[in-house]
């Protein structure tokens, strides 16, 4: 369960990060020395939340939608979420966005290649979907150093007994405002991979190369690893996902972020993180 999973990687980082200066960033975190990993069944159909603090699905879906267009045009995520997204704004689009690079950036539709593969094949180990590009990204040179750096690099998508799998890996995690998000966002991906491939929903997981708390968040973390976990589970709200499949929510993606939009959040203790919409 999300809760305990949550609070124990957050208490990992606090007692056994290291301090560390990021360079580019010029920021401070609190950084785990070594890789963490997350296992989510997302067989009863509910959406993960930590239950520590309000979170707000309508951001990730509005996140999920605007990535499945596969456009690196800001205008839907800023319609919806414009905190988030603003900042990764240059000369008018945001030019590593996920979605393009999962749709157009490698010559390909990622996406749908991978729905038609696993409805030909089922048992393929091959349905992988690639984010980070290894002749650009990372690199030092000017013209591939961008306000936004892909954090997820790629992930793979299985079924097993009917049960659609994705599994996920980060470079860089920021746990305390970020995690949360992402682990929606692909919550609702696989819900929409299963819905359109006709199986059910199974696992999801994270393995987070580098897991880190920004200094900022530090204290607030603290305080609530303090709680019991008992307090973070009462907090969790169940949001059944909506089970529609990707042609779906590309055909009318404000109509999907709506459908969160009209849920009301309930599990609010007093924290907030900054990712709002």
């Amino acid at each position: 369960m999300l809760p305990i999973i949550y609070h124990t990687l957050m208490r990992h980082i606090l007692s056994r990060g290291h301090l560390q200066t990021n360079m580019r960033t010029n920021t401070i975190t609190r950084t785990l020395p070594y890789p963490a990993h997350i296992l989510l069944d997302l067989s009863e159909g509910y959406l993960p939340a930590p239950g520590n603090r309000t979170i707000y699905p309508k951001v990730a879906a509005a996140e999920l939608a605007w990535q499945l267009q596969g456009t690196k045009d800001p205008s839907f995520i800023m319609k919806h979420a414009p905190k988030v997204w603003g900042k990764f704004i240059e000369d008018g689009v945001i030019e590593n966005a996920y979605g393009h690079r999962w749709v157009q950036h490698f010559g390909r539709d990622q996406i749908s290649d991978a729905i038609s593969l696993l409805k030909a094949d089922s048992s393929s180990r091959q349905a992988h979907i690639s984010i980070w590009d290894s002749a650009r990204d990372g690199s030092d040179k000017p013209e591939y150093c961008h306000k936004n750096v892909p954090c997820i690099t790629d992930l793979t998508i299985n079924i097993i007994n009917n049960k659609l799998n994705i599994a996920v890996n980060m470079r860089s995690s920021d746990v305390y405002v970020g995690l949360p998000y992402d682990l929606l966002a692909y919550a609702l991906l696989l819900d929409a991979f299963a819905t359109s491939l006709n199986c059910d929903r199974g696992y999801l997981s994270f393995h987070l190369a580098n897991a880190h708390i920004y200094e900022p968040q530090l204290a607030s973390a603290d305080k609530e690893t303090n709680q019991l976990v008992k307090t973070w589970q009462e907090n969790v709200q169940k949001i059944k996902m909506p089970e529609l499949a990707i042609e779906q929510i590309i055909t009318d993606p404000d109509a999907y972020v709506n459908y969160f939009k009209a849920i009301k959040i309930t599990n609010f203790n007093g924290t907030l993180p900054e990712v709002v919409a």
